[in-house]
């Protein structure tokens, strides 16, 4: 997420206004069935607490409640690696030459890294155990 990239160039006080921006975000994408807002903004979140703001002093309980909203509207979308879209494969991704089906690596990667929720859901999972705040003790992990 670009966000996360740039967390730490930010003060204490505007991260701890994006985090609760976030927590907003989120809650209101599950409330509204949209897990890939829901995902992004709890990758987003957990990036964020993961990275040098892991000593912030914040209240992070609601991560865990959203992360188990949000995943359990992603399961329906479990089932395809590219679950956002009804158009299979996705555009410039494929073509043809010569006879020959060739594949633009970087338009795919690209497609699954911004549109797929099962590539948004590995992403949430890592960041949420590498982020001491929400899911980094053992018996947290072992739920995740």
């Amino acid at each position: 997420t670009g966000l996360a990239r740039w967390g730490q160039h930010v003060n204490l006080e505007l991260l701890l206004e994006i985090i609760n921006e976030l927590r907003k975000t989120v809650e209101e994408s599950i409330g509204q069935a949209n897990e890939l807002v829901a995902l992004q903004g709890l990758n987003c979140a957990l990036t964020l607490l993961s990275g040098p703001s892991q000593a912030l002093v914040t209240d992070a309980t609601w991560l865990a409640h959203s992360m188990t909203g949000a995943l359990s509207l992603a399961l329906p979308s479990l089932y395809s690696a590219y679950s956002e879209s009804a158009e299979w494969p996705p555009p410039h991704c494929f073509h043809l030459k010569e006879r020959r089906l060739h594949v633009s690596e970087n338009e795919l990667a690209f497609c699954l890294d911004t549109e797929s929720v099962p590539v948004l859901v590995l992403k949430c999972l890592q960041a949420a155990l590498s982020c001491p705040q929400a899911f980094g003790k053992a018996s947290d992990a072992a739920i995740a």
